[in-house]
């Protein structure tokens, strides 16, 4: 029996009971560091509900501590689940923009629509990597060291 859907606005749905149990057979089996740095990983990228996340994290918490003598905590487990999800292969919208020094704004090159960054965030932050953490970041401190400066307007016309 299915769990119930996720909400609304996302139509994935959370993983089966049995899926959860496959899960749970997958960490009794770890022999080692990094097969339970694989389940993680698994973990990480399945759609799973707050408490059998709880109940699988306490699980690895066991495992690590029965395989090495030191038990992590769950917020830093929860951490680890969070750097390791898979990235969304999205869009580089960077290469469409370049950055007006002497005005402060972005300006996209082809259509020479000129937006601050406030709204170019709002625009793009969706469409940004995560961090090295696994974080949300604002496109505007993504693109500081990628997107192209000019000086002015004329420079890319």
């Amino acid at each position: 029996m299915k769990q119930p859907k996720a909400a609304p606005n996302n139509q994935r749905e959370l993983i089966t009971h049995a899926e959860f149990d496959e899960k749970k057979l997958t960490l009794d089996d770890a022999t080692n560091v990094d097969d339970l740095k694989e389940v993680m990983t698994d973990v990480a990228n399945s759609k799973i509900d707050s408490l059998s996340l709880e109940l699988l994290l306490k699980k690895v918490q066991k495992k690590y501590k029965l395989l090495t003598g030191e038990s992590p905590s769950l917020p830093a487990l929860k951490k680890i689940i969070k750097s390791s999800k898979v990235q969304r292969k999205k869009t580089s919208y960077i290469d469409d923009y370049v950055f007006m020094t002497s005005t402060a704004e972005y300006m996209q090159r082809d259509t020479k629509a000129v937006m601050g960054p406030r709204a170019f965030d709002v625009k793009h932050t969706r469409d940004t990597e995560l961090d090295e953490e696994g974080f949300p970041q604002s496109a505007t401190t993504y693109s500081n060291n990628l997107i192209q400066c000019v000086e002015n307007f004329n420079v890319c016309t």
